[in-house]
């Protein structure tokens, strides 16, 4: 089973791809599908407690119980000839949800997918100052913008910074500027107290309107 990881924050397209198991001018049909996703603990689903089922959403009398706070992990879908492209939202930092695609195609065959989706909130480097100086720390997002298989660009950028230890948002301190480009943030950070560290995070908003976003964790030392 396949298995990927995001941000709570971040929103942004994937797809379930059965080319691989189709033959010679087979391709997914326009009905016959159904996409549902749960709790990979719990079991309850994360779709609010209905699934997709050739474009509507159905209640699912085999599941009690109603879904929680991740209650929209699906945001939309889009049936293409060999693969469905879905967009994944949101979700509870620590959970793993299981994404399910069952399709037909249009020679009367049943393909199936899944997916494991892990909500984390994870630093991608480890960078190391002391208290003098600053250091120009570098966020890229091309290789998440290719997974989308679609043109973007940065067009918003936010850059937050908190402080380990108890925290607290140090934000004004640390940060002394950001810039981006179409695919790339670029902050400058400052000063940091001697002995404690930083969570770095960017996030960003492309021109299609999907959410991404990267954390690096600071170490300050002398």
């Amino acid at each position: 089973m396949n298995s990927l990881t995001k941000h709570s924050y971040e929103r942004f397209p994937i797809y379930i791809n059965f080319e691989g198991d189709f033959v010679k001018d087979e391709i997914l049909a326009p009905t016959g599908y159904s996409l549902t996703c749960i709790d990979l603990e719990t079991g309850l689903p994360a779709t609010g407690g209905i699934h997709i089922a050739d474009g509507t959403w159905i209640a699912d009398g085999s599941i009690t119980g109603a879904g929680s706070d991740d209650s929209s992990i699906i945001a939309s879908y889009l049936l293409k000839i060999k693969k469905m492209m879905i967009v994944i939202q949101a979700g509870i930092a620590g959970k793993v949800y299981k994404l399910s695609v069952k399709a037909d195609t249009n020679f009367g065959n049943v393909c199936q997918g899944e997916l494991l989706i892990s909500i984390v909130e994870n630093y991608i480097d480890v960078l190391h100052k002391t208290t003098l100086g600053k250091v120009i720390v570098s966020f890229n997002f091309v290789n998440d913008f290719a997974i989308s298989e679609l043109s973007q660009a940065i067009k918003t950028k936010s850059v937050t910074i908190k402080k380990i230890s108890d925290g607290s948002d140090a934000t004004s301190a640390i940060l002394d500027d950001s810039q981006s480009s179409l695919n790339t943030v670029l902050a400058r950070l400052q000063s940091g107290d001697n002995g404690e560290s930083y969570g770095i995070t960017a996030k960003v908003v492309t021109d299609i309107g999907y959410k991404y976003s990267q954390s690096i964790l600071m170490q300050v030392k002398n």
